[in-house]
C-alpha cells in the first residue's frame, strides 16, 4: 500500500510539473498563403502574414479564426485546445472552391495530448484499485491483484458549447471617413502639419493604395510625399498593389528610395 501511494504521488507530481509549462501557437499557410489570425477575437498580426506565432499562452481552449488575404476575405473559425509546449497548425486555402481547412501539424502537441489522456486514465484505474483494496481490507478479504476489466469510461460528458462569435474582419477606411480626413489635411497651411495629420489618420484607419495615393498628392514637396508613403506602407489594406504609389512621386530617385525601404519591412 505504501509503495502504491508513493507511486501515485510521484506521477501526480510529474503531471503537475507538465501542466505548469506554457503554450505557444504557430499557424502557417500551407502554400505561403497570407492571412490575419485572431485568438479569442484578438487580432495577432497587424498585416497579413504567411506565418504567425503567438507565445506565452496558458494551456486551455481558445477560439481561433483565420481570415485570408484574398478578395473574398475568406474566414474559418474553430476551437483549439492548446497543450503545454509548441502547438503548430496549418491553414490550407483552395481558391477554386473558396474552401478553407485548419489542421494540426504539431507532433509534440499530439504526443502531449496522448500522454495526458493516458496518464489521466491510469490515475483513474489506480484510484479504483485503491478503493477496492480499502473495501477488501475492511471486509477482511484478500485485495485484488489486478485492475478490474472492462472499466466504464470516466468523467462527465461536456456541456454543449455555443457557436463562437464571428471574428472581426479587417476593412478599409470608409469613403465618408476618407473625405473628412482629406478635408482636414487640405485645411492646413504648413506641410509639417499636413504630414502630422496624415500620419495620425493613416495609423488609425486601414487605407487602400488608392486612398494613400490621394493623400500623398496633397503634399507640395517630394520629400514629404516620400516620407508619408514610407509610413503608410505598414497601414495599407492591399499592400500587394503598393507599386501603384510610384505615380505619386516625381523623381526616379524617390521611387528607388521607397522600394529600398519597403524591402526592409516584414513581408505581408
Amino acid at each position: 500500500m505504501r509503495n502504491f501511494v508513493l507511486t501515485l504521488m510521484g506521477m501526480v507530481g510529474i503531471l503537475f510539473s507538465f501542466a505548469q509549462q506554457g503554450s505557444s501557437l504557430k499557424v502557417e499557410g500551407e502554400q505561403n498563403e497570407r492571412f490575419w489570425l485572431y485568438v479569442n477575437s484578438a487580432l495577432q498580426n497587424d498585416i497579413p502574414s504567411q506565418t504567425v506565432m503567438v507565445p506565452n499562452l496558458v494551456p486551455a481552449e481558445y477560439t481561433v479564426a483565420v481570415t485570408m488575404d484574398n478578395p473574398d476575405r475568406s474566414t474559418i473559425t474553430t476551437r483549439v485546445t492548446l497543450q503545454p509546449g509548441n502547438n503548430n497548425y496549418i491553414v490550407s486555402y483552395q481558391p477554386q472552391t473558396n474552401s478553407l481547412w485548419f489542421r494540426s501539424a504539431s507532433e509534440d502537441a499530439q504526443a502531449a495530448a496522448g500522454m495526458i489522456g493516458a496518464f489521466g486514465h491510469m490515475v483513474h484505474q489506480m484510484n479504483e484499485m485503491y478503493e477496492a483494496d480499502v473495501r477488501a481490507m475492511n471486509r477482511g478479504d484478500v485485495p485484488p491483484q489486478n485492475p478490474p476489466q472492462g472499466m466504464p469510461p470516466h468523467g462527465n460528458p461536456s456541456a454543449p458549447v455555443p457557436p463562437p462569435a464571428a471574428a472581426p474582419m479587417p476593412h478599409p477606411c470608409s469613403p465618408n471617413s476618407f473625405m473628412e480626413i482629406k478635408r482636414l489635411i487640405e485645411s492646413e497651411t504648413f506641410e509639417d502639419n499636413k504630414l502630422t495629420i496624415a500620419r495620425q489618420a493613416t495609423a488609425a484607419e486601414l487605407m487602400t493604395v488608392d486612398q494613400i495615393i490621394e493623400i500623398a498628392k496633397l503634399f507640395t514637396f517630394e520629400d514629404n510625399r516620400l516620407e508619408y508613403l514610407k509610413f503608410a506602407y505598414d497601414h495599407c489594406y492591399d499592400p500587394g498593389k503598393y507599386y501603384k504609389v510610384n505615380s505619386a512621386l516625381t523623381y526616379s530617385s524617390s521611387i528607388d528610395e521607397l522600394n529600398e525601404y519597403i524591402a526592409t519591412r516584414p513581408r505581408w
